[in-house]
Formats: C-alpha cells, structure tokens, sequence
C-alpha cells in the first residue's frame, strides 16, 4: 500500500470509478487522473464515521471491498469529505 497522503486535487478533477452501498455503510472508489492516485472513501451512517484511504492501484479492488481492514492507513476525515463529498 502507497503511504497515506491528503486528498489535494479539486472534486471536479477526481473520477469516480465505483460506489456501493450496503446497510449504512457507502464506500467510494476514486482515481486522480493527473496524479495516478487512488481513494477509497468511506461514509458509515451507522457510527458517523468518515475515512479515506490512498491505496496501492494494484490493491484498489480489495481496498473498495474490505475498507475497513485498511481503515488504519487512512487520510483526515477532512480529506475523506474532499475525497467523496458530502454524500455517498
């Protein structure tokens, strides 16, 4: 996994490449065009709990699908309202 970083590109300049949503829990897949870097952001409307993650492009599939076992490597939660904004 590439080292957690803040989400600096503006909204408009991210691509979304997957969103799902399950029992509360919406997670987004994110790439950053001019900078090749990955995000999976995290909305737990359960618990109120916000994350983002950069991980490792090869790794982004699993990330998207286990977020919270890479929880720990994540960004500030006000990168991850950057990441993938107010709703998910």
């Amino acid at each position: 996994m590439r080292g957690a970083g803040a989400v600096d590109a503006p909204i408009e300049q991210l691509c979304e490449l997957d969103r799902r949503s399950n029992n509360g829990v919406n997670v987004m897949l994110v790439w950053e065009p001019t900078t090749n870097r990955v995000f999976v952001g995290v909305i737990d409307e359960r618990t109120g709990t916000e994350f983002a993650i950069e991980v490792d492009p090869a790794k982004a599939l699993d990330a998207f699908y286990h977020p919270f076992a890479y929880e720990g490597c994540g960004v500030s939660e006000a990168a991850a309202e950057e990441c993938v904004g107010a709703e998910v």
